[in-house]
């Protein structure tokens, strides 16, 4: 892929995300399916908040001058690179419905959706004149370059989208 698709994958999951945040009333936003379960509002706060300040800092760690060069996936990783995609599983991770905050109010996350925006379209014009970069670990996947870590954005947005429709069902019941 290069970086103008994955940008286009990105901005694709953002339109989706946004349209069912224009839909949604502030109560809304905040009903959880289930006390274990995230709302909507606290799906879009997870996916806000770590893809600028996890997915994107690495990023932008990568492209530094500074950052290491060696390092590769692992076997999780490359099977993610491959398919393009998590598998289609629930993962119980660290973030957790008592530890991801509610929104304030639609305000916050409409303002967040926006500087979002313009930092993938940051990140993507700085990919497209700064092809070589090092590599920063990911927990989970091993090492990745800049492209991976916008690449990566892309596949966790995609993923979200199942939890995202699951969260709508219950909303419309």
């Amino acid at each position: 892929m290069d970086i103008s698709d994955i940008n286009a994958d990105i901005m694709e999951s953002l339109g989706a995300y946004g349209q069912v945040l224009e839909t949604l009333s502030p109560e809304a936003l905040k009903r959880q399916p289930d006390p274990e379960s995230w709302s909507m509002g606290q799906l879009f706060i997870h996916l806000l908040d770590d893809t600028m300040n996890f997915h994107l800092r690495l990023l932008e760690a990568c492209l530094s001058p500074e950052a290491p060069r060696q390092g590769t996936k692992n076997g999780v990783g490359e099977a993610v690179y491959q398919a393009n995609a998590f598998s289609d599983i629930r993962v119980k991770g660290r973030r957790t419905a008592a530890n991801v905050p509610q929104p304030t109010d639609k305000a916050e996350l409409e303002g967040k959706m926006n500087l979002l925006q313009t930092a993938i379209a940051q990140a993507s014009e700085k990919l497209a004149t700064n092809p070589i970069s090092g590599k920063i670990e990911h927990p989970a996947l091993g090492f990745l370059d800049a492209k991976e870590w916008f690449q990566l954005i892309a596949i966790h947005f995609r993923h979200h989208l199942r939890q995202k429709a699951r969260i709508e069902a219950f909303l419309n019941t």
